[in-house]
């Protein structure tokens, strides 16, 4: 019997767990996706991971692996190798559960203008996406189950833009964090950001086919084990 569930449980993890595509954007809250007005105008929010950061709210209705995430920022500080740190906060009661922290090490992998092109132009420096790739750091996210999450310089600053007006994407709410503590009210605001990963979408077609050809092993199983 352990050999027949194993057969099974074989088919349902590879039939219902079909990614659409890998590296997709699952969630984006870039400027120019949404074309909510950048705050604050003309610099960006202290963020390290020390002292100020942040969190953004994120929700998926269907099972996600996430690989990756941008934030957006300026030129000023940021640079292809610099280290990160990527937190991860469980909800309570639509708040980050401060005792559920889980945090990583990571680089900035790209830095671009990619989702930020229609932002003002700067008298210095420029807007900028930092591209993160999490590598075996990747996590699953079921359904339906909110997380809060954010990336902030590791030893050096690494600033963070956020999106206000009646155009912001989110709940309005981007988390503050002194290091790992509580700074306070949460900003007026969503974190200009975009997450990347693969969706789990059921195709019925490759289900019905994968069933059926569990099923026929679940019997050669038998003939050859159950006598």
């Amino acid at each position: 019997m352990k050999i027949h569930r194993a057969v099974l449980s074989l088919v349902f993890v590879v039939a219902l767990g079909l990614p659409v595509r890998a590296g997709s954007i699952l969630l984006d809250y870039s400027p120019d996706a949404t074309g909510a007005v950048i705050a604050p105008m003309g610099t960006a929010f202290s963020n390290i991971s020390g002292g100020q950061n942040f969190a953004e709210r994120i929700i998926f209705d269907t099972d996600v692996l996430i690989t990756g995430m941008d934030i957006y920022s300026l030129d000023w500080w940021n640079t292809v190798g610099n280290y990160v740190v990527v937190r991860t906060w469980d909800e309570q009661v639509g708040y980050p559960d401060i005792g559920t922290v889980d945090d990583f090490l990571s680089v900035i992998a790209a830095v671009d203008s990619e989702g930020i092109t229609t932002a003002p132009v700067l008298s210095i420096g420029s807007y900028t996406r930092l591209h993160v790739d999490f590598g075996a750091n990747s996590f699953n996210l079921a359904a339906n189950t909110a997380l809060w999450i954010g990336i902030s310089g590791f030893q050096s600053e690494m600033g963070q833009l956020a999106l206000s007006g009646p155009k912001q994407p989110g709940n309005g709410t981007m988390y503050m964090f002194n290091g790992l503590n509580p700074a306070g009210e949460p900003y007026d605001g969503d974190m200009a950001m975009r997450i990347h990963g693969e969706r789990s979408v059921p195709e019925t077609s490759s289900v019905v086919m994968l069933l059926g050809f569990g099923l026929g092993g679940l019997m050669a199983v038998r003939r050859v084990f159950v006598r």
